[in-house]
């Protein structure tokens, strides 16, 4: 991009708006140390702003967060756009930072060894959802592949403040995902090896759902649409 050199000459009140307006769409990871000198940090590269001068860093839209009171460690953030990803170890945190201003979230099912945490989401973790009381999106990225256990998943649990419209199940290797809308008719396209037999093994209640089953299974995109993973 080519410099704008007038930018100086600007009046302050416009630099300013100019500077508010500079964010980036990015996924946030944050990672915590948990030794005696426990801290925040994340391998996410800062926003360009933050370093363009003093008063960039003063009047843009991010702020120093995830600050622990012993700790000289802090991360950029703008809860407002960035995805906060971070591992689900970090939902058993009593005191979870910056929970109130979390907008839109993503868990990794995954610890610092690499070995899978699902049983510990689904029954020690997934309960904290609620305490974000800003949420709006999350995100769940699974290590085992979208499993038909992962297909009622959505509607069985309460999701707090964050419409269930707005969950979504990806595959940590792929990126592909499913929602509440897509959930039912994939677990029955599993089932059925892509419609070609009707060897449902997924209740349903609702006889008007019953017989729409294959319809939505035309209806589902396939392969699956993907979040980008390239971050």
């Amino acid at each position: 991009m080519a410099t704008f050199h007038p930018f100086p000459r600007l009046t302050l009140e416009l630099r300013i708006q100019i500077w508010g307006f500079a964010t980036e769409d990015r996924v946030l990871r944050v990672r915590k140390t948990w030794n005696h000198n426990q801290g925040y940090w994340s391998p996410t590269a800062v926003p360009a702003v933050t370093r363009a001068c003093s008063e960039s860093r003063e009047h843009c839209s991010y702020r120093k967060a995830f600050i622990i009171n012993s700790s000289p460690r802090y991360i950029w953030a703008n809860f407002d756009c960035d995805v906060i990803q971070m591992r689900s170890r970090l939902l058993a945190d009593k005191n979870i930072l910056e929970r109130d201003e979390v907008r839109h979230l993503r868990i990794e099912l995954v610890n610092e060894q690499g070995l899978d945490e699902s049983e510990f989401f689904y029954h020690n973790h997934v309960h904290k959802l609620p305490d974000f009381p800003k949420l709006e999106s999350f995100n769940l990225l699974v290590s085992d592949g979208l499993w038909p256990q992962w297909t009622d998943f959505i509607k069985e649990t309460y999701w707090g403040a964050c419409p269930r419209r707005n969950v979504r199940i990806v595959d940590r290797r792929t990126g592909e995902w499913i929602d509440e809308e897509t959930s039912g008719a994939y677990h029955d396209y599993r089932d059925s090896n892509g419609g070609k037999n009707d060897n449902y093994t997924r209740v349903v209640d609702d006889e008007e759902e019953e017989e729409g089953r294959m319809e939505a299974m035309k209806r589902l995109q396939i392969p699956l649409p993907r979040i980008d993973l390239d971050y």
